[in-house]
């Protein structure tokens, strides 16, 4: 239990029953504490009990009766220290449900260590509140006093009805709260039957019920006159102050109080303590007397402060030293003994909270410093992003941008935090987060637009709740480059639609072959070679030339199908070897230097064998390759040229686990245009050419590379410097 609540009932005690019975029971309670409370520290709640009991057998009051007040006094207390937990409050019914979410989670904030207990609300209206309070410790009264104070505090008519319930542990307790208007209601008499008239509302026969009035009497408005409260106060002595506290702290010793030492000496000490206890008289002396109308009292109660404090100064200064027996009336020498203990309780109090908060102070600082690593950590994180973020607030204010946002939307240089969100960016950007913003729950909304420098963006609008009460408290962007998506998906479009009409076409053209075949073998059957006819041999011959010709053109059609049927990743059903990826290349390089002599070429790897080990498809490794070093020889240097020069390398890259497989050749080179547009399905430099599959080399290479293999491929290239093809290959496919 945290060490307000005992320093509160220390004070409570001191003003209902003086210094004297204070420091007795604090005496036979043999506290662990001895006595000594700091609102930073957390003490066992057996004192509290100790506390409780002793002061109930010295005054011979039941000890709920004192808990209960108690409650009352700590709820004038904590509205006097926290005052912003009730700053909006105007009424008892409103404030007590908010308990349990708002102000203990505020509380755990000054006190993470703190064990508080639930409120947990059955019934909630206009005019009544039910509600279950269950702690682990026995404190149901205390929590009564509390509601009572409460009530008080907001100077409201209400009846207060309690049922203990039955609890394992501690105090499990219904309390229901009702207004004098809904009593007022009920208590109206209505017929039933033969007219007897009979109370709408009955009193409650399950368990102890305690309330602010008696059921023959009136409703008592609860406040300066409240029934309740009136006969707690009367079971105890007065205060010796007012209600309003004479310490405004939450500990009984003030922070600048200095320490006494044990012997004297230190002046400076003893009169910033003095001046201490000095403002507390002070205090008080002016809580009892009011200064326009009895100032002379107050100059006399200052007067004899002044005289007692100086006495007390005399003696720590000089213990020793025997004060002259006339010098000192015994009623003084009373109230200095009870300075002294106060005196020394304080020193205490003041020792104990500078060990606390130097504590304190040093696990705040931890945890700054753990904030500050977190925050740092979490910027280079937001910094690093290949995404972008912003987050916008409810006002439309941008309150946090990474780099890449402002890069994806062109932004780059421009302040955008704490700048409204229309002032920089489209209506639909700003529509999109309107939407975000006005949907009563949590929402996703995505749009795709395009970057001012051409770029495909997708963003991810997203509302932003709080955790504890879940309101929308803002909208987080998620920014994302979709240009290579895009691409690979229109890649893929064709890719499927290619494959399919290759598909589609496989049969008709078996047909034709088999039918071109019957004609070609009728042509040269001999029945008709045999027949001597000019004219018809004539027409024959043509009919043999046409099947030829129809049959070279099938042959090549079903190579072109070949090749479409090559871009579909489904075909690639080739085993996982391992195999040394340098070898591979110098036997592709030898077999196309074979072909065509004009080619030549060097294998470059500065790799040891063990290094040059690849678990991948050789095959389809081959196929990429080769296609790579025809489309050299094809379109990388002139016709006319004599040799076709080229660099193939191999490197690997330990860090990012891949190979590097480079083709450079040193001709022609491409224009920007062509380059952005060199994996597209049938698109070539050279048309009219003939071949193959014209158009369909590259793409069936970036489709292998990058379906098959599980890499990338790049190509840069310059006008008149030539080009230079980069396969890129994890070092183990698979």
């Amino acid at each position: 239990m945290k060490g307000l609540v005992f320093s509160e009932f220390i004070d409570m005690v001191e003003e209902r029953f003086g210094p004297d019975l204070t420091e007795h029971i604090i005496a036979v309670s043999e506290l662990p504490s001895g006595g000594v409370y700091s609102s930073l520290g957390t003490y066992d709640f057996e004192e509290l009990a100790r506390l409780i009991k002793n002061l109930s057998e010295a005054t011979g009051k039941e000890p709920a009766v004192l808990i209960k007040a108690f409650g009352v006094h700590l709820f004038g207390r904590l509205v006097h220290l926290y005052p912003q937990f009730l700053e909006d409050e105007t009424s008892a019914m409103d404030f007590v449900p908010k308990v349990e979410n708002y102000i203990h989670h505020e509380v755990r904030k000054l006190y993470p260590d703190a064990a508080l207990p639930s409120f947990s609300i059955e019934r909630q209206g206009p005019n009544r509140l039910t509600f279950v309070y269950q702690s682990a410790r026995p404190l149901g009264d205390l929590a009564e006093g509390m509601l009572l104070g409460c009530a008080e505090y907001f100077g409201e008519s209400i009846e207060l009805n309690r049922e203990d319930l039955p609890a394992t542990q501690g105090h499990r307790v219904r309390f229901d709260l009702v207004r004098a208007e809904a009593l007022a209601e009920e208590s109206k008499p209505i017929p039933k039957g033969d007219g007897v008239p009979v109370a709408r509302r009955k009193a409650k026969s399950a368990g102890r019920t305690v309330t602010l009035r008696e059921s023959s009497a009136p409703l008592i408005r609860i406040g300066q006159t409240a029934r309740r409260t009136a006969e707690l106060a009367a079971a105890l002595p007065p205060a010796a102050s007012t209600v309003t506290p004479r310490v405004p702290g939450p500990t009984r010793a003030s922070p600048a109080a200095a320490a006494v030492p044990s012997g004297a000496g230190d002046t400076s000490a003893i009169d910033r303590t003095l001046d201490y206890l000095r403002g507390l008289l002070l205090d008080r002396a002016a809580t009892e007397y009011n200064p326009k109308r009895d100032f002379g009292e107050l100059v006399r109660a200052t007067a004899d402060v002044g005289q007692t404090l100086g006495m007390l100064r005399s003696m720590l200064l000089n213990p020793t030293a025997a004060a002259p027996a006339a010098a000192v009336p015994a009623a003084a020498q009373e109230e200095i003994d009870q300075l002294k203990a106060r005196l020394r309780r304080a020193q205490e109090a003041r020792k104990a909270s500078e060990t606390i908060a130097e504590q304190k102070t040093y696990e705040l600082y931890q945890a700054k410093s753990e904030i500050e690593n977190t925050v740092g950590y979490l910027r280079a994180i937001l910094e690093n992003m290949d995404d972008g973020l912003l987050v916008v607030a409810l006002d439309f204010e941008i309150k946090l941008v990474n780099r890449r946002a402002q890069q994806l939307f062109g932004l780059d240089g421009i302040e955008l935090l704490g700048t409204a969100l229309d002032q920089v960016f489209s209506e639909r950007v700003v529509a999109l987060v309107e939407r975000c913003a006005k949907h009563p729950g949590p929402v996703t909304q995505r749009m795709d637009l395009s970057s001012p420098s051409g770029q495909q963006l997708s963003v991810v609008a997203s509302s932003i709740l709080a955790a504890e009460s879940g309101k929308h408290i803002g909208t987080v962007m998620i920014v994302r480059d979709i240009s290579a998506e895009v691409e690979a998906q229109k890649h893929r479009s064709i890719t499927d639609m290619v494959v399919g009409m290759a598909h589609e076409l496989n049969t008709p053209l078996g047909i034709i072959k088999t039918a071109v075949g019957i004609i070609s073998e009728a042509a040269h059957s001999e029945a008709l070679t045999g027949i001597d006819d000019d004219e018809v041999k004539e027409e024959l011959e043509s009919v043999i030339g046409a099947t030829e010709l129809i049959d070279g053109h099938t042959t090549r059609m079903g190579r072109l199908i070949d090749a479409f049927k090559k871009l579909s990743a489904s075909q690639m059903t080739e085993a996982i070897v391992e195999v040394d990826l340098f070898e591979l290349l110098q036997e592709i390089a030898e077999v196309m230097v074979s072909a065509d002599e004009r080619l030549h070429l060097a294998v470059d790897a500065d790799l040891d064998p063990i290094d040059r080990q690849w678990v991948g498809q050789p095959d389809h490794l081959t196929q990429v390759i080769t296609a790579l070093l025809a489309n050299v020889i094809e379109h990388a240097y002139p016709a006319k040229a004599e040799t076709f020069p080229v660099k193939l390398s191999l490197a690997r890259d330990d860090e990012h686990q891949t190979f590097r497989i480079s083709i450079r050749d040193y001709g022609q080179g491409m224009a920007h245009d062509q380059l952005v547009r060199i994996f597209d399905p049938f698109f070539t430099s050279k048309r009219g050419g003939g071949g193959a599959s014209p158009g369909l080399g590259l793409s069936i290479v970036h489709n292998l590379v990058t379906t098959g293999l599980r890499g990338s491929i790049e190509v840069e290239s310059e006008v008149g410097q030539g080009t230079a093809f980069l396969v890129i290959l994890p070092l183990r496919l698979g």
